[in-house]
């Protein structure tokens, strides 16, 4: 959570500068101790077990609460799915993402 914080911050304060010198900006990722690389393994596993027990059962999966940047990853990993689907609910910081059968 505080590394998202500080690459929100440091892209958000980077952006005008580098958007004013004509210069096509790309965000920072900012990692430590392999954090995300380690995250993204467990999202990867935890949606696996979801989408397992969603094609098991036919009814939707509601995972865990997550950050949006949690979130997008999982997003991602479904949109080539032709039998599962993704959609974010709630409100943060409670906003959590369920995987369901494509309709």
């Amino acid at each position: 959570m505080a590394l998202d914080a500080i690459q929100y911050l440091l892209n958000a304060s980077l952006r005008p500068a580098v958007a004013d010198g004509g210069i096509n900006f790309t965000p920072i990722t900012v990692e430590l101790a392999e954090f995300r690389s380690r995250r993204q393994s467990e999202l990867i596993s935890l949606s696996e077990m979801a989408a397992q027990r969603v094609r098991e059962t036919l009814e939707p999966v509601e995972m865990e609460d997550m950050t949006a940047a949690d979130r997008r990853q999982v997003h991602s990993f479904f949109e080539d799915s032709q039998d599962l689907e993704t959609e974010s609910q709630g409100y943060e910081p409670h906003r959590r993402l369920v995987i369901r059968p494509r309709r």
